[in-house]
């Protein structure tokens, strides 16, 4: 598919925004952007910035729970958001949510060589092995009592095993003597990418995974998935680079659509289940003020399925010299020819 001609759409979505910030709506000036019957129009990512603003420990993966099996009753613990440069941080924040829960003074500790956690309650705590720490991340169901967060990646964060359905709940981590230890290597957040979505037809798929209000079901499912933005990091410290930068040099996130008239572009920022980033801000203006904004480059390329030298230069001449269609006094043949 041969390109004819290109221009740059430069984006800040400092403005431009709608609702409390988290998504950018930017309208086109119709001529600059519409094309012929027989062209097509191709939308390329060229490149995106934006500052690292928001937390790997958040309200996404801060809550867990500890059940009392002999009674059932769960108890809702949650550390405290922020972001953990190492192992260490990450087992004081878990003791701080047991102990100011349970009382007493638990034991968290972190293993380098096994990278799994191990983690001793007390105080007021459910004694094992009467009891089982759970992860939920359940897309459905009727949450148990004292269960406010049925959908939550903190499995993630401790190595553990998640529930699904509140109906079938699993043991999130390995019983081990009086500890409970992790059934997997630990991590320090849950997020590996973020993904930017757009409003336009753009004919790509995706697994059921991706979507937290979608069933868990095999097969495909539409996507709105534009471009897939790694958090290039080291694991152990996920604030190194507080800027997060993509360089498309191969026009690797692309759309061609069918429309004629590129009239408006909606942009949303999401993490891999569509759920908004987790901002600092509890009371939700951080997108708002800015704090969230990023900015991306665009390329808006004009498409023919069957070009012709002829057909490259024509459409080259009326981006170029405007008037050339309105002048009877220009003749494009002579420019061609030319």
């Amino acid at each position: 598919m041969a390109e004819l001609f290109q221009r740059l759409i430069y984006i800040d979505s400092e403005v431009n925004t709608i609702g409390n910030g988290e998504e950018v709506r930017i309208d086109l000036p119709a001529e600059p952007f519409t094309v012929g019957e027989k062209e097509k129009i191709k939308l390329v990512l060229n490149n995106f910035q934006m500052r690292r603003q928001f937390t790997n420990i958040n309200r996404y993966n801060k809550y867990f729970y500890i059940q009392d099996t002999s009674s059932g009753v769960y108890t809702e613990l949650q550390l405290q958001e922020g972001t953990y440069e190492n192992f260490t941080d990450l087992a004081a924040a878990i003791k701080t949510a047991l102990d100011s829960t349970f009382g007493g003074s638990s034991t968290v500790n972190y293993n380098s060589i096994t990278r799994k956690l191990t983690i001793t309650t007390a105080g007021t705590a459910p004694v094992l092995p009467n009891a089982r720490m759970v992860f939920f991340q359940a897309k459905s169901g009727t949450p148990p009592a004292n269960v406010n967060q049925l959908f939550q990646d903190t499995h993630e964060v401790f190595g553990g095993k998640r529930t699904s359905s509140p109906t079938n709940i699993v043991s999130g981590m390995r019983v081990v003597g009086g500890n409970y230890e992790s059934f997997y290597p630990a991590s320090l957040g849950s997020l590996e990418a973020i993904y930017i979505r757009i409003n336009l037809a753009n004919n790509n798929y995706q697994t059921y995974g991706y979507e937290k209000n979608l069933p868990d079901l095999p097969g495909l499912t539409p996507s709105q998935i534009f471009a897939r933005i790694p958090l290039a990091t080291n694991a152990s410290t996920p604030n190194a680079n507080n800027f997060i930068e993509y360089e498309d040099q191969n026009e690797l996130f692309q759309i061609v659509l069918g429309q004629k008239t590129l009239d408006t572009i909606s942009i949303r920022l999401t993490d891999d289940k569509n759920r908004p980033l987790p901002l600092f801000d509890p009371e939700n203006t951080q997108a708002l003020e800015g704090n969230l904004s990023f900015k991306m480059t665009l390329k808006f390329a004009v498409v023919d399925d069957t070009p012709s030298p002829m057909k490259t230069l024509e459409r080259l001449l009326r981006n170029t010299q405007p008037n050339i269609s309105q002048n009877p006094d220009l003749n494009l043949d002579y420019y061609v020819r030319r």
